[in-house]
């Protein structure tokens, strides 16, 4: 890890466990870090601590778009933007969901391109869901047709995204694992550890393998792969090592796994929330073999690295 890197990300762990969300997204916002973001040394070093904490706020708006006066609008379910922002008659009908405060101006995905659109009129209902602490927001409402664009094309914005919910999937994943180590090194069972026995021990070392490998497979990932199958690779490779690493993390803790102040709650139900935003890491797999069959990658998952 590089000084810059390593600087991303004692900034962002200090200022995680302080609970000064809100100050570590106006530091990371500012424009002369612009740049840094397209390292994407730099997402993990942001986004890992930042799926650990389970936080809210509007740190993805940052990471993606580079300008913390705009919100971005994701689908409700899956990864296409056309179900977020669809034009009728004399406008566009948008129906999506956005992370955090939503800014006065909102990033709609249109026609391949960013487009610009004000917030005003539109209604804006927080997600009280699964995870309230992701701060998620659904917006709905009819709007002009975008009068300004971001200098970005939307597969780029999607990329970006996608790498950011994918690293915070990792920490999420992370966060659950380490609670269910040292749970099962201090619990006991029969006189000895329950991390004494095998089943145990393999349930949890595949999960870490998971992590580990889908860890490694996003720091590799060619930046000028198809940006289809980037978003695609991206998420289904993080959802799944996520969701191996909640589900046994819950398995070896029990019933403790589900009482408040245990808190593994939160890294299960962020990792949930987040494998379904920009689409599940199940319906990815369905359209990376729907690739495969057309020739565009081979199956099970792989991208071509440069």
């Amino acid at each position: 890890m590089n000084d810059q890197v390593a600087a991303f990300a004692e900034l962002t762990t200090e200022l995680l466990v302080a609970g000064q969300v809100d100050d570590l997204v106006a530091q990371l916002a500012d424009p002369d870090l612009a740049e840094e973001w397209d390292d994407p040394a730099v997402v993990a070093a942001v986004a890992e601590p930042y799926g650990r904490a389970a936080a809210g706020g509007r740190l993805l708006d940052v990471a993606v778009l580079r300008r913390p006066d705009v919100s971005l609008l994701v689908p409700v379910t899956g990864h296409d933007p056309a179900t977020a922002a669809r034009r009728s008659t004399g406008g566009l009908e948008l129906d999506g969901l956005v992370r955090g405060t939503v800014a006065g101006t909102l990033a709609v995905l249109l026609d391949g391109k960013v487009g610009l659109v004000a917030t005003g009129t539109l209604d804006v209902v927080p997600v009280t869901g699964l995870d309230p602490a992701a701060e998620l927001r659904r917006v709905r409402g009819r709007v002009a047709e975008p009068d300004e664009q971001l200098d970005v094309d939307a597969a780029t914005v999607l990329s970006r995204a996608a790498r950011f919910l994918a690293h915070e999937l990792l920490g999420a994943g992370g966060a659950a694992l380490d609670l269910a180590v040292e749970h099962v090194r201090s619990r006991h069972q029969f006189g000895v550890p329950l991390g004494s026995f095998q089943a145990v021990r393999h349930r949890l070392a595949e999960a870490h393998v998971q992590l580990t490998a889908a860890r490694e497979l996003l720091a590799a990932i060619g930046a000028d792969a198809d940006p289809d199958v980037h978003l695609l690779v991206l998420k289904s490779w993080a959802g799944a090592a996520a969701q191996t690493a909640v589900a046994a993390a819950q398995q070896v803790c029990g019933g403790m796994g589900f009482t408040e102040e245990f808190g593994l709650h939160r890294s299960v139900r962020r990792a949930h929330l987040l494998d379904g935003l920009l689409g599940g890491w199940e319906e990815a797999d369905v359209l990376l073999g729907r690739l495969a069959t057309e020739g565009r990658v081979i199956p099970d998952r792989q991208v071509v690295l440069s």
